[in-house]
């Protein structure tokens, strides 16, 4: 009868407890309602969710990557009232006396390899901590699970809906596309100079992406992080390359394509890639990897480009910039695609 009531409480919104499974697969117990929340993290996947469920403002503290001056990877335009947070240290090393100060309600974190749950339960005893990422592969899930933990249910139905209502308009039109139809795609990251590339897996959040845009992942047969060189490429001779790149060329501070379109002339005049079938008919494109490549629905901004990139004529209606605004909505960020920011080029 205590289930059936616990149940009947959750059902109604209206519990003084609630016990999740997270990633690691431990039961964690949290009283509700929770107010205030450090989070211990490293990526966009979870703070851009907590901020389109309109729950960001219970955020009381974080790590160094997102508020520390010159340390961190995401805009000042996108984030900023991330800028004057209160830093609780990096990830590797959580200033727990700091957390302790703070007092949080929750403590949260989106990463299982430096085991930051036993860390705190060393150090903060009783205090309740949820290790659980939103990425791609589990955005569904644990939005949801995220709407029931912090009272925002019918938020995270509603943006549950929004991305995955565009995910299905792209991969309902590639689904029966066959081998032969599918353009060999390798997606990697760019630096000028080198001579090794890694290649995004067959295991890695970056595969669905490719298979659901309607191309073939040159690395679908690898596993893990796969560094490989010139020859490897040259020899697969892919169709379709994508370079994902860093803020420091593109992104919500750039209105000005030029630091993009020179890595991207960086690339095209080597010699080492002049026979490569992507460089010869001009199927290379860059996109921005902090805002647009690791979130757990603005990766489906990525997945959109990639369909317009990879079947043309499959997405002649389709303009990613358009979902890529309704993003920004969510987000609550007053910012025109239309007259500023550079993400993706050619544009």
């Amino acid at each position: 009868m205590q289930d059936v009531t616990q149940i009947e409480l959750t059902i109604l919104g209206k519990e003084k407890e609630l016990t999740i499974v997270d990633e690691p697969g431990d039961a964690v117990t949290v009283s509700k309602p929770i107010d205030t929340v450090v989070y211990v993290g490293h990526n966009a996947f979870v703070y851009e969710t907590w901020r389109a469920l309109g729950m960001a403002d219970r955020l009381v503290g974080t790590t160094d990557r997102f508020v520390k001056p010159g340390g961190y990877r995401y805009s000042e335009k996108y984030y900023p009232e991330l800028l004057t947070m209160r830093s609780v240290g990096t990830l590797q090393e959580p200033d727990f006396e700091e957390i302790v100060d703070i007092a949080p309600d929750l403590l949260y974190t989106d990463e299982v390899q430096y085991d930051v749950k036993s860390m705190a339960a060393n150090k903060i005893p009783g205090l309740p901590v949820i290790c659980m990422d939103i990425d791609p592969a589990h955005f569904t899930e644990n939005t949801r699970i995220t709407g029931y933990i912090f009272d925002r249910r019918d938020e995270a139905d509603e943006y549950i809906d929004w991305r995955n209502g565009w995910q299905d308009t792209i991969e309902d039109r590639t689904e029966g596309l066959s081998d032969g139809e599918r353009p060999l795609v390798l997606m990697s990251y760019y630096t000028p100079g080198s001579n090794e590339f890694s290649v995004r897996s067959g295991d890695s959040p970056f595969h669905p992406m490719i298979v659901g845009a309607g191309g073939k992942n040159i690395g679908e047969d690898l596993s893990g992080y796969v560094e490989v060189d010139v020859e490897w490429i040259v020899d697969r001779n892919p169709e379709i390359i994508v370079f994902s790149v860093a803020n420091t060329y593109c992104g919500y501070d750039f209105d000005d394509p030029s630091e993009l379109a020179a890595l991207y002339d960086d690339f095209m005049s080597r010699s080492d890639f002049a026979g490569v079938s992507a460089v010869v008919n001009n199927n290379v494109y860059f996109i921005n990897y902090a805002h647009l490549c690791v979130g757990g629905a603005s990766g489906t901004i990525t997945e959109a480009y990639m369909g317009k990139w990879f079947q043309p004529d499959l997405f002649t209606d389709l303009d990613a910039q358009v979902m890529h605004q309704e993003f920004l909505e969510f987000q609550g960020i007053d910012f025109d695609l239309s007259e500023h920011g550079v993400f993706v080029y050619p544009e």
